[in-house]
């Protein structure tokens, strides 16, 4: 399995982001994307944070079924980061922990 983390820039509110978390599983010789999901609510980042170098606090996985994943992702340089939200991901699909 593949994972990626998305900042998604909000259409309303040019301050305000989302994360995307996408799942991806290798078949027949490309990698397909299973499910996807947003960590915390729509829009509940603010952009600039989520775009920086340390905007990635804490992502781990691992490879047992179902397989764990944690992350936090930077609220703001002087409030630091977020809770660690988790989620687990049981053949291909996200399910939140």
């Amino acid at each position: 399995m593949k994972y990626t983390l998305t900042a998604l820039r909000s259409r309303t509110d040019p301050l305000a982001a989302s994360v995307r978390l996408q799942v991806f599983t290798f078949d027949n010789g490309t990698w397909r994307e299973t499910d996807r999901a947003l960590v915390g609510r729509a829009d509940s980042w603010f952009w600039f944070p989520l775009t920086g170098r340390h905007a990635v606090c804490a992502f781990s996985t691992s490879s047992t079924q179902p397989a764990p994943v944690a992350v936090s992702m930077l609220l703001t340089p002087s409030a630091g980061c977020s809770p660690t939200q988790n989620f687990r991901v049981d053949n291909g699909r996200i399910v939140p922990a």
